[in-house]
């Protein structure tokens, strides 16, 4: 079917739009502008639709790295008619284009306002990214740890330290390999971050000071309940380091379902377990927000899901007898047999005699 037969049905038109927005932010300028250009040779000067393809070519010059003081003369001639759109894409570029020209925080939050209400989470991160550049990102527990624990596939958030996906992001538009290549990462430089008293920290887990009385560690997989400790299944720590990656925007029991490769029913019934445990989840439908105000001390993997005991264990103690392993870790005879066969068949220890012939078990 022809360009000309597809702008011809109107709801054919926002496909058109956006498949030119998507070739943009995957570096194909020259596909994009010549959908662009197709479409404004087939709109009337007066069709409200019009400037939103300027915009696009907007966009097309910021991924570009090659935005000028013309462009923003433009955007300005634009944004009024956009903005009584109402179109949160549109409004959020707008916006955004405004805030970055001029480094204004205020444009920049109205840009998030409305990428959050689009659901435009990758924008978001991209907004998130300059404000910290701009040096006005909110101090926010929320927002620091969507945009540095949050699985996306994106430049900004990981320069923002973001690791989920490794180092496999690949730039994909000029602008982002500018970022990149200022930028120096080093995967060693931590493993973990530490949320305490509503900060988020880069750490080692190796050396983080674990001396609370309450503490949630979800590196390892324990609780620490005034002096109490519990252990909950991997499946609901994985879900949980979920929950507070996403606790700005939400979630729902599908996105969940995905992340652990679970069934919606197996994540609707994580969400209930931690909600019976005392985690405080608000369920709206399908939705599923965390709202923990106060939270204690807890240690959130890079990687989103548990590492396991044997790294707690390992920070204590370089060997151990099962007496101590039961102990230390507030176990029973069965629990601590069965740690130790699993730690033995993964590789991560081994036995060795000590004295009076016990068994004394090392960490490789």
């Amino acid at each position: 079917m022809s360009t000309k037969k597809k702008v011809a049905a109107s709801e054919d038109l926002p496909v058109l739009l956006d498949s030119a927005y998507s070739l943009h932010r995957m570096g194909d300028h020259e596909s994009a502008r010549a959908l662009i250009t197709d479409c404004q040779s087939l709109l009337h000067d007066s069709h409200e639709m019009k400037q939103a393809l300027s915009l696009l070519h907007l966009v097309g010059h910021y991924y570009q790295n090659a935005l000028s003081t013309t462009h923003f003369t433009e955007l300005k001639s634009m944004s009024e008619s956009l903005l009584k759109l109402e179109i949160p894409l549109y409004c959020g570029w707008i916006h955004f284009l405004q805030g970055y020209f001029l480094k204004q925080e205020h444009a920049l939050k109205k840009a998030i306002e409305n990428f959050k209400m689009g659901q435009h989470f990758d924008e978001m991160l991209e907004v998130y990214y300059w404000m910290d550049k701009f040096r006005c990102l909110p101090v926010d527990e929320k927002i620091h740890s969507f945009v540095r624990l949050y699985p996306a596939e994106s430049v900004f958030s990981f320069l923002m330290g973001n690791n989920f996906f490794l180092n496999s992001v690949q730039a994909r538009t000029a602008l982002e390999k500018s970022q990149l290549n200022t930028y120096e990462h080093s995967e060693e430089n931590f493993d973990c971050w530490l949320l305490k008293n509503k900060v988020l920290i880069p750490s080692h887990y190796k050396k983080i000071a674990l001396d609370e009385e309450n503490f949630l560690d979800l590196y390892s997989g324990l609780i620490n309940d005034r002096g109490e400790f519990s252990y909950l299944l991997i499946s609901e720590l994985n879900c949980l380091s979920f929950l507070l990656a996403s606790q700005l925007i939400g979630t729902t029991f599908q996105t969940i379902a995905e992340f652990l490769d679970k069934t919606v029913d197996e994540a609707r019934a994580l969400v209930t377990s931690l909600i019976k445990l005392g985690i405080p989840i608000v369920q709206e439908n399908e939705n599923v927000r965390l709202n923990w105000p106060s939270k204690p001390a807890i240690v959130v993997p890079r990687t989103l899901k548990v590492i396991g005991l044997q790294e707690f264990v390992k920070k204590k103690k370089k060997e151990f007898t099962k007496a101590q392993l039961i102990e230390l870790l507030q176990l029973t005879q069965f629990g601590a047999e069965s740690l130790l066969r699993k730690w033995a068949l993964a590789g991560y220890i081994r036995p060795s005699e000590g004295p009076d012939k016990m068994t004394v078990w090392k960490f490789f």
